[in-house]
């Protein structure tokens, strides 16, 4: 009898012990009005970045997500890396619709390969993932990484919600020296921000609760107008050897200025040639279009993104000679071929596709793009197109502002709508009382 009471006792305890533990992730247990409109919940979500100097930073990224159906794109958990950001730990933890564990993974156990797209030659990014998709919905997973900044950064910690999915707690935490500082901005969502000051350390929080998913519709306006996001900047940063700053567009734009200025030199036999393209024609406006014709039929766009790739554009003699590039290194070959002909031209920062703001009292990254801009002539050249004629710069770029870079700084700019792209439509549609 004795025995089986003992049994029974440690049967109890070791049921009230899992159940306890199961009860934190299981699915039943989220709210009902988070669930509303949802494919995702996202259990919890702690950002933080741990500052120790302007090139050293830790970044600890730890999310519990419930995949509700086969239409929440948590498919996968993945981790960019490269040479300026170490992946120090990582670990993946898969929970059934109970909450109990069913599977974990080390970092040793992701898939390792190079973050190459269908644009890119060669890119020093790489990935570190895991494929989801076998796990039966519903399913919790939670993910754990340490990234380590230790050759400069420029960028902290960016909250946003994504539409169809809701939240249950989310923590954004920045740890500063004393003497650094940061910015931020809260977009359609107000975020109070808690300071505690510590013997050298300034720690900034914000935290999220209950937010229910939003459905999200067709044709709706842009994310930043309806999503709510929390940007956070630093002041000041380094990437490499370079120094910039945040605190307004003109400093930024000097930044990236400084670090792409001097890299137009072009062999004497490319002199040459612009010099034979150029000399019989009268107008300023001529020679840009026989210029770019020139850069349509002798280059391809090709990214290769080495060390500091992302930011600063190749050489334009490395253009010159191989007859390829990305989107910076050809505007800036044909911003070099300009000036050989007597005409300025200025490298410019662009968000090409779908359109991200550029806040005139925040200066934030939202750039994936770069043309190039005549002033003479307020053109825009699109150097990546082989097929556009010279001051079309296609509908993917059209009606946003800019920023151009110039030696004294930035400029935001509107690059303007084209003229004259609408088809009009006239339709009478008749409703019965059903609608």
């Amino acid at each position: 009898m004795y025995k089986v009471m003992k049994y029974c006792i440690l049967f109890f305890f070791s049921a009230v012990l899992y159940s306890s533990g199961a009860a934190q992730y299981a699915i039943g247990d989220i709210e009902p009005g988070l669930l509303s409109d949802a494919h995702t919940v996202i259990r919890l979500e702690s950002l933080e970045l741990e500052v120790f100097s302007a090139k050293k930073a830790i970044e600890r990224n730890h999310k519990i997500v419930s995949v509700l159906n086969n239409q929440s794109d948590m498919d996968y958990f993945s981790i960019f890396y490269d040479n300026f950001n170490k992946i120090k730990k990582a670990y993946c933890i898969v929970y059934d619709k109970y909450g109990n564990e069913i599977k974990k993974y080390a970092k040793k156990d992701m898939t390792d390969q190079a973050a190459v797209n269908h644009f890119s030659l060669y890119t020093e990014q790489r990935v570190r993932y895991i494929d989801l998709g076998q796990f039966s919905r519903p399913f919790t997973v939670e993910c754990y990484y340490e990234l380590a900044h230790e050759n400069g950064f420029q960028s902290y910690p960016y909250w946003s919600q994504d539409y169809k999915t809701s939240i249950e707690k989310a923590q954004v935490k920045c740890s500063l020296p004393k003497g650094f500082e940061l910015q931020y901005k809260c977009l359609n969502i107000d975020i109070p921000q808690k300071v505690v000051q510590e013997s050298n350390t300034n720690i900034y929080t914000w935290s999220i609760e209950n937010l229910p998913a939003k459905k999200g519709e067709p044709l709706s306006p842009p994310d930043y107008k309806i999503l709510p996001q929390l940007v956070i900047n630093p002041s000041s940063f380094e990437l490499g050897s370079y120094e910039g700053s945040y605190e307004n567009w003109g400093k930024f734009g000097e930044f990236v200025y400084r670090m792409n200025n001097d890299r137009d030199q072009l062999s004497p036999a490319m002199k040459q040639q612009v010099k034979s393209l150029t000399q019989n024609l009268a107008t300023n406006t001529e020679k840009i279009a026989a210029l770019y014709d020139y850069l349509q039929d002798n280059t391809r766009y090709v990214n290769v993104s080495i060390g500091i790739g992302g930011w600063q554009t190749h050489e334009a003699a490395y253009v010159e000679k191989n007859k390829y590039g990305d989107c910076k290194a050809l505007s800036n070959f044909m911003k070099a071929m300009l000036k050989e002909a007597g005409i300025a031209s200025n490298l410019t920062l662009i968000s090409s596709g779908y359109e991200a703001p550029i806040m005139a009292d925040f200066p934030v990254l939202r750039f994936n793009h770069m043309i190039l801009y005549v002033p003479s002539e307020d053109m825009w050249l699109e150097c990546t197109s082989q097929n556009y004629p010279a001051g079309y710069v296609g509908v993917h770029n059209e009606n946003r502002n800019v920023l151009v870079l110039e030696e004294r700084g930035g400029q935001v700019k509107l690059l303007p709508a084209i003229a004259g792209n609408q088809a009009m439509h006239q339709i009478a549609i008749n409703l019965d009382e059903q609608g």
